[in-house]
């Protein structure tokens, strides 16, 4: 990763950061969010701000599994699969 990309990752995450705790501060506790959002990483931020600023029984988290030949296997909408790396962050 060149540096302009890092700094601009590090800008995302503070962003992501931000939003979450302006929501979190108005009472905003469901966030809905998917695997084919910005290519999976919209997951990843979500959970990182989340962790960083509430505990996980106060929030709800709704999620989508996108299935695309190709980008992604059927295993990986399995259940079982799903709810273990939900249960990551």
């Amino acid at each position: 990763m060149i540096k302009s990309e890092s700094n601009m990752c590090i800008n995302i995450i503070s962003h992501t950061e931000q939003v979450v705790k302006d929501a979190l501060s108005l009472g905003i506790n469901f966030f809905d969010t998917a695997n084919g959002y910005s290519a999976g990483t919209s997951e990843e931020y979500l959970g990182h701000a989340l962790k960083k600023n509430i505990a996980r029984h106060q929030v709800v988290i709704a999620s989508k599994v996108y299935f695309n030949p190709g980008r992604l296997s059927s295993e990986a909408i399995h259940r079982k699969l799903f709810t273990e790396s939900s249960q990551k962050n």
